[in-house]
């Protein structure tokens, strides 16, 4: 949780949002503050792993399927 609120106020949705902007500092800054006013740190995380916990949908999956994760991405798919 703790590794989650530092990424959330960096403004890391630029990099998914808008990648061509990813070095503009300011906007990135600006977005940065946004995302900590959009939610409480407990209320965003939990959004973000209703999200993406898709642990009880992959045995309905009839056909071969790869997971990716990245190292260093917002969400760490270890934690699952």
């Amino acid at each position: 949780m703790k590794e989650f609120e530092e990424k959330r106020r960096q403004g890391n949705s630029v990099d998914l949002c808008v990648p061509n902007l990813a070095d503009d500092q300011e906007l990135r800054g600006f977005v940065g503050w946004l995302e900590g006013l959009s939610a409480s740190p407990a209320v965003a995380h939990n959004l973000v792993c209703m999200a993406i916990d898709i642990r009880q949908v992959l045995p309905k999956i009839g056909v071969a399927t790869l997971v990716l994760d990245c190292k260093g991405d917002m969400f760490n798919v270890e934690q699952a």
